[in-house]
C-alpha cells in the first residue's frame, strides 16, 4: 500500500510539476529514515528528519544536509545514493528505489520548499491583439520590483 501511495504522489507532482514537500517529500522520509532520524534515536549524527524545519536545520560534518536549488550536492542525495564518504542511507536497509530519491532530488532542485510555490493567478500566454490564431509571451513582474532595463543591450 505505501509504495501506491508514494507511486501516486509522484504522478502527481508530474501532473502539477511541482514537488510537495509535506504529501511527497516527508511520507518517504517517514516510510524509510524516521525510525531512526528522530528525536535522538538510535543514529550517529543527530539528523532529525522528522519535520522540515529539523531536516532543513540538520548538518553532517561535510555541512547542510540540503543545499536549496542543488539537489545533486546535497549531502542527504549523496548519502542516499551511496557517493557520500560514509555508508549509504538507510542504514541496514535496501536503498531508496531511484525514483523516490530523484523525486527527492528534484523538490531540493525545485529551492526545497515547505510549500509549493503557488501559481494561482499566473498566465503563460495570450492572444495577441486583433487577432485570434497568433499567442504572445507576456511579461508578468509578480515581485514588483523595479527593474532598470534602459542599458541592457
Amino acid at each position: 500500500m505505501k509504495n501506491v501511495i508514494i507511486v501516486l504522489s509522484i504522478l502527481i507532482s508530474n501532473i502539477y510539476g511541482q514537488v510537495d514537500y509535506q504529501t511527497q517529500v516527508q511520507t518517504i522520509f517517514n516510510e524509510n529514515c524516521t525510525s531512526c532520524h528522530i528525536n535522538g534515536g538510535g543514529y550517529f549524527g543527530g539528523l532529525d528528519l522528522s519535520t522540515y524545519d529539523n531536516l532543513m536545520s540538520g548538518n553532517s560534518d561535510h555541512g547542510p544536509v540540503v543545499t536549496a536549488g542543488d539537489g545533486e550536492n546535497s549531502y542527504i542525495i549523496q548519502k542516499l545514493e551511496g557517493t557520500a564518504p560514509e555508508a549509504q542511507m538507510p542504514a541496514q536497509a535496501d536503498p531508496l528505489p531511484s525514483d523516490q530519491i530523484d523525486l527527492i532530488a528534484q523538490w531540493i532542485d525545485e529551492g526545497a520548499l515547505e510549500t509549493a510555490a503557488s501559481t494561482d493567478g499566473l498566465f503563460f500566454s495570450e492572444y495577441i491583439e486583433g487577432s485570434s490564431n497568433n499567442k504572445a509571451l507576456e511579461i508578468y513582474n509578480g515581485t514588483d520590483v523595479v527593474v532598470e532595463l534602459s542599458d541592457y543591450q
